[in-house]
C-alpha cells in the first residue's frame, strides 16, 4: 500500500442511504456532453439555512462521467459562475491544450462563456475532474466529479460503485461556508472541513453500501477534499486493492494498514461480501476518528458466491516502461510552512524570508527554493525534459505537513518510499509524502507541453508549492 499514514500523519492531515450510483452514472453516449458550472444551495442536517455551494450541474459531486477505453470524450463546459473557471481532468492523459490550467494550457473560461474539451480516453481507470482556477476555493465549494473509463474487459463483479470523499468547512450558526484564502490554512495543514461527505452526503452510518451476501463489489474511491487525508478500514472485511490512481496493481489485501487516500488520490477495491443477511459493518476513517459509512447486508437469501474466485488483475494500460539504464536523476526539495526550519524563497527572482513571503505575497512553501502562485502565467520550469527520456525524481518533504504530489499529463512508477521499494509495482499520478518523507519515482517524459507539478493539498499549491515540468 505504500507509506503508512501513521497517527502523526493523520493528525497532521486533519484534526441517508447511499445509492450505488452518482448522478449521471452510466456510460456516456457518443457526441458532445454539456457540463455547467453554477451556484447552488444544499441543506445539511442541523444547519439553520441551506449552504451556498458551487458545483457542476447543480450537484456535488457533479455528474459521474463514464466512458470506455478508446472512446472520444467531448465535454462542453459553460461557466455560469461570477468568476473564471476551468476543468482539469485529474489523472487523464490529455493533449496539453485540454489540461485545464489557465494561462498555461488554456485561457480561463470567463463568466457566461464556454469551452469544449475534446480528447481520447486512452487509459482505463478511476479519475476525476475539478477546476484549476483558484482551485482551493472552487474545489472547496463543491466543484468536482468522478470520471471513469471502463476497461475493454472489466473484472467480473456484481456491482461497480464509486464513492467520492470530501469535506467542507461550514459556520454552523449561519450555514455559510467559512472564508477562503486564510493564510493560516495555506501555511499549515490546509483547510480541514467540519462536515465529511461521501457522494455529497454527510458521512456516518446512515451512508450505506447495500449489498447481498455472495456479492462481489468493485468500490472506486476518490478523494476530492482540498486537504483531508483518509485512512479507511472496513469492519468485518479485508478488501482487495486492485488499482492506485486508475492503474492496476497486483491484487492484494488492504490488511491492517487500511486504505490510504491523500487528496487527489484514488484507490479501487474489491469487497467479497460473505457475511450473513441483515448484518451491518462500519467503514471508519482514522483521520476523523469516525465512522463514515456502513456496509449493510440486505435481508435476502445469499447468492451463490460464484465470483469470489474470479481473477482480479486489471489489464494494464499502455504505459512506456522507464529506461532505468539511461535515466537522468533530479531532486525536488519541498520546504516551508508555519512550522519547521527557517526558509528563504525565490519570489519573482528575489530572495525573501518565509515570514515576509507570507505577509506580503501570501506564499508559504517552496519547491527547489521557488515559491510560485497557482495562477501565475509565467513559470520558469523546474526541469526541462527531452521527449521520450526517462527521469528519476527524488522528492524530499522537509516540512511538518503532508504533501500528496501530483504531476499532470503523466504517470510515474514509484521506486522507493524512504529508501524501501514498494511491495507491489505501483504506477501513480499522485504520491503521498508524509512529513519528513522521501519518495523516489521514475517518469517517462512522453507527453509534450508544460505540465503542472504541485501539492494536491490545494491550499499549499495556492501558497507556492506549484511548478512546471516542461517536455519538449
Amino acid at each position: 500500500m505504500g507509506p503508512l499514514l501513521n497517527r502523526r500523519g493523520v493528525l497532521g492531515a486533519c484534526a441517508a442511504p447511499l445509492l450505488s450510483a452518482l448522478p449521471g452514472v452510466g456510460r456516456a453516449q457518443a457526441g458532445e456532453r454539456a457540463l455547467r458550472a453554477v451556484e447552488a444551495h444544499r441543506q445539511f442536517p442541523g444547519l439553520p439555512v441551506p449552504t451556498p455551494m458551487w458545483c457542476f450541474d447543480e450537484a456535488t459531486p457533479g455528474p459521474l462521467l463514464r466512458y470506455r477505453k478508446g472512446d472520444r470524450v467531448a465535454v462542453r463546459v459553460r461557466n455560469d459562475l461570477k468568476q473564471p473557471t476551468t476543468v482539469h481532468w485529474h489523472g487523464v492523459r490529455v493533449p496539453i491544450a485540454m489540461d485545464g490550467v489557465p494561462g498555461i494550457s488554456q485561457p480561463a473560461i470567463k463568466p457566461g462563456e464556454s469551452f469544449l474539451y475534446q480528447f481520447d480516453a486512452r487509459d482505463s481507470g478511476t479519475f476525476w475532474y475539478h477546476p484549476h482556477q483558484k482551485s482551493f476555493e472552487q474545489v472547496g465549494r463543491g466543484m468536482y466529479g468522478a470520471f471513469i473509463v471502463e476497461e475493454a474487459r472489466p473484472i467480473e463483479a456484481n456491482a461497480d460503485v464509486c464513492w467520492v470523499l470530501s469535506d467542507l468547512l461550514v459556520d454552523r450558526a449561519t450555514g455559510a461556508q467559512a472564508p477562503f484564502g486564510r493564510i493560516h490554512e495555506h501555511a499549515t495543514r490546509g483547510r480541514i472541513g467540519n462536515i465529511v461527505t461521501v457522494n455529497g452526503r454527510p458521512a456516518g452510518r446512515e451512508v450505506t453500501l447495500d449489498v447481498r451476501s455472495g456479492q462481489r463489489v468493485r468500490l472506486r474511491l476518490v478523494n476530492a477534499a482540498t486537504a483531508r487525508a483518509f485512512l479507511l478500514s472496513f469492519e468485518g472485511h479485508d478488501p482487495h486493492v486492485i488499482a492506485f490512481d486508475g492503474q492496476g496493481v497486483t491484487p492484494h489485501r488492504a490488511g491492517k494498514e487500511g486504505v490510504l487516500l491523500g487528496p487527489g488520490m484514488r484507490v479501487d477495491l474489491v469487497l467479497d461480501c460473505a457475511d450473513a443477511p441483515g448484518k451491518s459493518f462500519a467503514v471508519s476513517d482514522a483521520g476523523s476518528r469516525a465512522v463514515i459509512a456502513a456496509v449493510r447486508y440486505r435481508d435476502e437469501a445469499p447468492l451463490a458466491a460464484n465470483l469470489f474466485k474470479a481473477p482480479l488483475q486489471l489489464a494494464p494500460n499502455d504505459l512506456v516502461p522507464p529506461d532505468m539504464k539511461n535515466a537522468q536523476r533530479h531532486e525536488v526539495a519541498i520546504r516551508g510552512g508555519d512550522a519547521g526550519p527557517p526558509v528563504i524563497g525565490l519570489v519573482d527572482g528575489k530572495e525573501i524570508p518565509l515570514h515576509e513571503m507570507m505577509r506580503t505575497h501570501g506564499l508559504a512553501w517552496t519547491v527547489n527554493t521557488h515559491a510560485t502562485h497557482e495562477e501565475a502565467h509565467e513559470h520558469v520550469p523546474l526541469f526541462t525534459f527531452k521527449r521520450g527520456t526517462t527521469h528519476i525524481i527524488t522528492m524530499q518533504n522537509g516540512t511538518a505537513f503532508i504533501h500528496p504530489m501530483h504531476l499532470h499529463g503523466h504517470f510515474f512508477r514509484v521506486l522507493a518510499y524512504n529508501g524501501q521499494a514498494p511491495r507491489h509495482d505501483e504506477w501513480r499520478d499522485t504520491v503521498f509524502l508524509n512529513s519528513w518523507d522521501e519518495v523516489t519515482v521514475a517518469v517517462v517524459a512522453d507527453e509534450p507541453g508544460d505540465w503542472m507539478f504541485h501539492c494536491h493539498v490545494l491550499e499549499h499549491a495556492a501558497a507556492g508549492m506549484m511548478g512546471v515540468i516542461r517536455v519538449e
